[in-house]
């Protein structure tokens, strides 16, 4: 098969002997693609920067229909040298990331959320207030849930009784204000939370609380753990960071407000 070239983003390396490594990438037209990266460790490699995870760049490379892909060439466009100033930041783009590594199957293009990472990726950089790398986050998380087709249909409505707590069904995403009790399968969320992850679809996220955005982000992973069958890994590391509780979205006592 003919090379082909993709702009892409590196999600994952290791080692595969002394002096080639296998690489994960997420391109933009061809999706998540594993390939070796022959003689990659060697000094006159044809692999410009190196791989390490959260960089960007162009690859070549020759597809298979089964087995590893050969990686042509790599040229590194942005080494993501910016997420290494803030252990946050840091943490909050190794999730993004890994959301894409679990949620995405290769070889299956997904150019919307490549765009969308490249945006939060971008976002979470340039943040001036931690709060903003946050929403940029949950942001990211909504749309990726969409553009896989497993996004709950969570909406936001004003509770009849004025009451700050809403129920979602684990299994359908379906939204209730009627009061659930434990053991019926539901999660008790703040409406606040549902209202914060209702106005990401706006271009402006100015002005969004960052406490309220951090339980939107576990709430979102929730979500995404109840879909893959396990969390992903670097959400509880993450997790600390944001102030927030690591829950199981199986147990029907766990709500949002025990999220801190």
């Amino acid at each position: 098969m003919p090379p082909i070239t993709e702009d892409a983003i590196c999600l994952r390396h290791r080692e595969w002997s002394e002096t080639s490594q296998v690489v994960t990438l997420f391109t933009r037209g061809s999706g998540i693609i594993r390939g070796l990266a022959k003689g990659s460790k060697r000094e006159r490699a044809p692999y410009s920067g190196g791989f390490e995870t959260l960089a960007r760049g162009e690859v070549v490379l020759y597809p298979k229909r089964t087995g590893l892909a050969v990686l042509a060439s790599w040229d590194v466009t942005d080494t993501a040298r910016a997420f290494r100033t803030s252990y946050l930041a840091q943490m909050l783009a190794l999730y993004a990331v890994d959301l894409v590594a679990h949620l995405i199957l290769d070889e299956d293009p997904h150019p919307l959320s490549f765009q969308a990472l490249m945006r939060c990726l971008g976002s979470i950089r340039d943040a001036g207030v931690p709060e903003a790398a946050i929403v940029a986050v949950a942001r990211f998380q909504r749309d990726l849930l969409i553009d896989t087709g497993v996004m709950p249909p969570w909406q936001y409505f004003e509770a009849p009784d004025g009451s700050r707590v809403a129920w979602i069904a684990a299994d359908t995403g379906e939204v209730s204000h009627t009061p659930r009790a434990p053991g019926e399968g539901y999660w008790g969320v703040r409406i606040a939370t549902l209202a914060l992850i209702n106005s990401l679809e706006s271009e402006s996220l100015d002005g969004l609380n960052g406490p309220t955005a951090a339980r939107a982000v576990a709430l979102l992973n929730q979500w995404v753990t109840r879909v893959i069958g396990r969390s992903p890994p670097s959400f509880g590391v993450l997790s600390s960071r944001l102030g927030v509780a690591t829950t199981d979205p199986g147990r029907a006592e766990v709500t949002d407000d025990s999220i801190r």
